[in-house]
């Protein structure tokens, strides 16, 4: 499909679709609810096109990528920060108001990721990367009065998830994986069960 995609001018380069400054939004849904194989096309398209702005020093969201004719304050392509709170840090609620929520990393064939989701009780911050090893290394704040559910990216195996090791010393509670309840579809239920995790700071590592 992304080879007829190119030969269509569909694709500016190589794994990087032209989507359009609307358009965007719908390509990132559609590529995370395709194969997972797929999703490493939405990486190298935020690197494509946001990276454009970074070096022609952008602080905002432009309304276009590389313009200088536009608006630099622009919800055109402001869809990013959904994406990277909601996917790459795989932080999404499942209650109004993240008094629950889930965290469900998808890498995106990514080496590493940081960053924190404002919440009414407070920020969820999500840090996680790669080791060389090959294991990986969560960092997790989960806020006070609030409920969380532990996921693993789809990489981590079932045996691998039941050697996570909580460097705090604690062992929370193991749960299923999901068959109910927001957010299900197809790519957003985890491939192995997970833990309920509650308030506090936690660092995780997974040997793989």
């Amino acid at each position: 499909m992304w080879a007829k995609l190119f030969k269509r001018g569909a694709m500016t380069a190589p794994g990087v679709v032209n989507a359009g400054y609307i358009g965007t939004f719908y390509l990132g849904r559609g590529l995370l609810q395709s194969p997972r194989k797929h999703h490493g096309h939405l990486n190298a398209y935020y690197r494509e096109y946001y990276g454009k702005m970074l070096k022609a020093g952008a602080t905002t969201f432009w309304e276009s990528f590389g313009s200088s004719k536009l608006s630099f304050v622009h919800g055109a392509s402001g869809h990013f920060p959904y994406f990277a709170g909601s996917e790459i840090l795989g932080v999404k609620p499942t209650s109004p108001g993240y008094s629950s929520f889930r965290v469900y990393p998808k890498t995106l064939h990514l080496g590493i990721a940081s960053g924190k989701v404002p919440t009414p009780h407070g920020a969820i911050k999500v840090y996680w990367e790669w080791k060389g090893d090959g294991g990986y290394y969560l960092s997790l704040t989960v806020p006070q009065n609030t409920q969380c559910q532990l996921f693993f990216p789809d990489q981590i195996s079932v045996n691998d998830v039941q050697k996570a090791n909580f460097l705090q010393g604690v062992s929370p509670e193991r749960i299923p994986i999901p068959t109910e309840g927001p957010p299900l579809a197809p790519n957003d239920i985890p491939l192995t069960p997970g833990y309920k995790i509650p308030p506090g700071q936690y660092s995780i590592h997974v040997s793989r």
